[in-house]
């Protein structure tokens, strides 16, 4: 009977391991690809695609009409990889010039009414002016904004 809390505590560390090891295979392919919303309890609004092909990155991104998780994604737009020491970030997010170490990440639309960033974790951590690891500029405003589930059931 003793044996059987022991069993348990195993399969618990062993389920809870392999949770783990999920999670950082579906992170590891991109920082960016995913879904974002503006508000952390609102459903996905904004969807990136990630497609790699001859050591080449490229994103697309989809909205839906806010709110609404019923509703289809839109049709894919390109998004643009822009290079973290640009001088052009600091026109979407209070990131100094000195700071761009801690930029993972950097995409934007072509008219640059969207752009995400992705800052490390250590340095949103540190800095008390973000609340997520990820920036979100879009149209005439930044803020933070936040990683969610994307709904599967829908594309």
């Amino acid at each position: 009977m003793k044996k059987l809390p022991l069993i348990l505590l195993i399969n618990a560390i062993g389920i809870l391991t392999a949770c783990n090891q999920t999670h950082e295979k579906i992170h590891a392919d991109d920082v960016l690809a995913g879904c974002y919303t503006v508000g952390y309890h609102e459903p996905a609004q904004i969807k990136i695609n990630h497609q790699r092909s001859d050591n080449h990155d490229s994103y697309t991104m989809q909205m839906r009409i806010f709110n609404n998780p019923n509703q289809a994604w839109d049709t894919p737009t390109p998004l643009e990889l822009l290079a973290n020491d640009s001088p052009e970030i600091q026109q979407y997010f209070d990131i100094k010039s000195g700071e761009s170490q801690y930029l993972e990440k950097v995409i934007a639309r072509p008219d640059r009414i969207f752009v995400l960033g992705k800052i490390t974790d250590g340095f949103a951590n540190l800095n008390p002016q973000f609340d997520s690891s990820y920036l979100g500029f879009i149209y005439k405003g930044s803020n933070t904004i936040y990683k969610v589930a994307c709904e599967k059931n829908k594309q």
